[in-house]
């Protein structure tokens, strides 16, 4: 299909629609002619629809998760956002999912797509790149590069909606100390140190365990284990990476897990002094960048 762009190594293939938000469609592991799921994999029907809700992973920016009420100030700048997804009451994972993303760069293993967002309700302009290599130890590296294109100081935060094939064995582990407890509306309501029966630190069994849960005090490294394959997934994440979702609602066929620079609702915490919502500040023309692995493991 057309609108698919390919990378290969190693017996891994990557495959990215830029024009459904720069998305992950399949990540996938074949030898000897059998194919091995890493990430869920997105069906060409969902392809042709251009639904980005059922892809393999998608870029979260400029913020992850939520904003209450799409309302916060930065600088003396009021911002209002409007609704994005059905079902949920609050903006939710920024607009570059929804948005067509250009292709840069491609190689044989790496690809690099580019959005470039105008001032709209989101009222800075800046351009981001996400680039996926497949290196030669098995670890996929994707990359974000964000520059400012405008006259003022940008708030942000980014992050990977990465959604890991699940079966009913599946374990997840999140080097995190702390969690947060939410209410109704999955808004955070308190940080507390996660219960020592239900530790992600030492490994959950994903289908015992359904959660929407954003955990803290993030050491940067989680992993996905298949013990009915003997295989698993590593994630490494930059140290601004201080967060990390796990999404995995009972009776799916997939598990996210997403290294994530900040905590939902994160510009209206900071806005009110919190200083550890993991709120990045993009000063006017400069750059950010940072960076994750994904490691798979036979």
């Amino acid at each position: 299909m057309s609108d698919i762009v390919s990378i290969n190594k190693n017996n891994y293939e990557l495959k990215l629609c830029p024009k459904m938000g720069g998305a992950i469609v399949a990540y996938n592991f074949i030898k000897d002619g059998v194919k091995s799921k890493i990430m869920r994999e997105t069906s060409l029907e969902d392809i042709k629809n251009n639904n980005v809700l059922a892809a393999s992973s998608w870029p979260l920016m400029p913020y992850s998760n939520r904003v209450k009420n799409g309302e916060f100030e930065f600088d003396g700048k009021k911002v209002k956002l409007a609704l994005n997804m059905n079902g949920v009451g609050h903006p939710i994972h920024g607009h570059a999912y929804l948005k067509e993303w250009e292709v840069v760069e491609k190689t044989d293993s790496l690809i690099a797509l580019e959005y470039h967002h105008q001032p709209d309700e989101w009222p800075y302009e800046y351009k981001i790149k996400e680039t996926f290599e497949l290196l030669d130890n098995g670890e996929l590296k994707a990359d974000f590069e964000v520059e400012s294109l405008c006259d003022c100081a940008m708030p942000f935060g980014l992050g990977h909606h990465f959604f890991f094939h699940r079966n009913d064995k599946t374990i997840v582990k999140v080097n995190a100390k702390k969690m947060w407890l939410t209410d109704a509306d999955v808004l955070p309501t308190e940080e507390v140190n996660i219960p020592a029966d239900t530790d992600i630190s030492k490994g959950l069994l994903v289908e015992e365990n359904p959660m929407d849960t954003t955990f803290s005090a993030f050491a940067g490294d989680a992993e996905v284990v298949w013990p009915d394959t003997n295989s698993s997934v590593t994630i490494n994440a930059d140290s601004d990476y201080k967060f990390a979702v796990v999404f995995c609602p009972k009776g799916e066929n997939f598990v996210c897990v997403e290294p994530v620079t900040n905590r939902t609702d994160a510009f209206n915490a900071y806005a009110n002094g919190d200083k550890n919502t993991g709120t990045l500040i993009l000063n006017p023309r400069a750059k950010y960048s940072v960076s994750a692995t994904v490691k798979h493991k036979l």
